[in-house]
């Protein structure tokens, strides 16, 4: 803290018997893994009415994180204007667009369902702005790094094990996980189960099988790594999350889940170093099998 009581962000500082890391790191690291519990564990078809579509927990939790950023900027406890990000850059031009869009609507004449969408997304791009503005700027500390990412890669498991029930059980979990919400109605019933030509498409705690497609493909090297390197935890815990994500890529059958882990994978590939890249390389013809 400084005289002013705001507090300084500077780079952690090693002592003689522990590091010193950044104010807020830590809070920061928890508000993050309860929006990530919140978006892997709850229906988003389940919502409070009087907010409508967008009163799902999960971005009722991401705007609260947006507001928990506006105020400590609000009450001094950090400094926006010297806490800088390149992140905050594109996100500012996202709502430079957005709030231009937004403006020019009702020159257009647009319909009752025009307008509640345009409404949806301007909550949607304020829980987006929350997530993003907390995650770069007050995530800093390596260990709270670590948790998030543990949070995000076992949320993605979790998710993985209910599409893993639906696909050879038959069984979904999605009407016991919307019971839990206790003042929440369900704004529009989503199956678990979808028919694709001989295969049934599942979607676990997903809206639909492309998301749980995509957000395996986009969270699968992220457990990859950290079975490589969270030598902290046991082999179990470390590589027993990749093949239930990497399943629910085929389980979705899903076009975008493919493509989505080529990219994924590729880029993984390229940063790794030389001997994991080798070990990852010869799983290849598995992959394309």
């Amino acid at each position: 803290m400084n005289g002013h009581g705001s507090a300084v962000i500077a780079e952690p500082k090693v002592g003689a018997f522990r590091t010193v890391y950044p104010a807020g790191s830590r809070q920061a690291a928890v508000m993050l893994q309860v929006f990530i519990v919140a978006a892997f564990a709850f229906p988003s078809d389940t919502v409070i009415r009087v907010i409508g579509a967008q009163g799902y927990v999960a971005s009722l939790v991401s705007i609260l994180l947006f507001l928990a950023w506006v105020l400590t900027a609000i009450f001094g406890f950090h400094d926006p204007l010297h806490t800088r990000h390149p992140v905050r850059g594109a996100l500012g031009m996202l709502w430079l667009s957005s709030l231009l869009s937004y403006a020019a609507m009702p020159f257009f004449g647009p319909t009752d369902a025009e307008r509640l969408s345009a409404e949806r997304w301007m909550m949607l791009l304020a829980g987006m702005s929350g997530v993003i503005l907390v995650a770069a700027e007050h995530l800093r500390a390596p260990r709270d790094i670590m948790r998030v990412i543990r949070t995000l890669v076992w949320g993605s498991t979790f998710t993985g094990l209910t599409a893993m029930m639906q696909f050879f059980l038959h069984w979904d979990v999605k009407p016991l996980l919307r019971v839990v919400l206790v003042g929440f109605t369900t704004n529009f019933a989503i199956s678990g189960f979808q028919a694709r030509e001989a295969l049934t498409r599942v979607s676990g705690t997903s809206t639909n099988p492309i998301e749980l497609g995509v957000i395996a493909a986009m969270t699968l090297p992220l457990a990859i790594w950290l079975g490589f390197f969270d030598t902290a935890r046991s082999r179990l815990k470390r590589w027993l999350p990749v093949p239930v994500i990497a399943m629910c890529v085929p389980m979705s059958v899903s076009r975008s889940a493919v493509i989505g882990l080529c990219v994924s994978l590729g880029l993984f590939l390229v940063m790794l170093p030389a001997v994991q890249r080798a070990w990852l390389l010869m799983f290849v013809p598995v992959g394309l099998v």
